[in-house]
């Protein structure tokens, strides 16, 4: 084989690697999140730092999250629902908040 066709086949090969190895966010909610008034929070799996900067674990379902606000971060006690809405959008609802939810954005795409 020639040595620009090896090299071809190994540059394609490297892509598809990194590609795999660095799946597209859109596909679950994990990632971090900011809010309009500048909170954060940052989910990984079942894990997530909430707004307040406190690490707890919630309801994981890939497309949506839940966890109860721990104590010391208001409201204590509540539960929060998120759903992913779009790759870049989730809506928020603390406890039986009626009314609009909250829209979050991810950080990268917040102006």
């Amino acid at each position: 084989m020639r040595r620009s066709s090896i090299l071809g086949i190994a540059l394609g090969a490297a892509v598809l690697s990194g590609l795999a190895a660095n799946p597209a966010s859109a596909d679950a909610i994990d990632g971090t999140w900011c809010a309009v008034d500048g909170r954060i929070m940052e989910i990984k799996g079942p894990a997530i730092t909430t707004p307040g900067g406190t690490d707890t674990i919630g309801d994981y379902c890939g497309h949506s999250f839940a966890y109860q606000v721990p104590g010391g971060e208001s409201p204590a006690g509540e539960t929060v629902r998120m759903v992913l809405m779009s790759d870049d959008i989730v809506h928020l609802k603390v406890g039986d908040q009626a009314g609009e939810a909250e829209v979050w954005q991810r950080c990268e795409t917040v102006s």
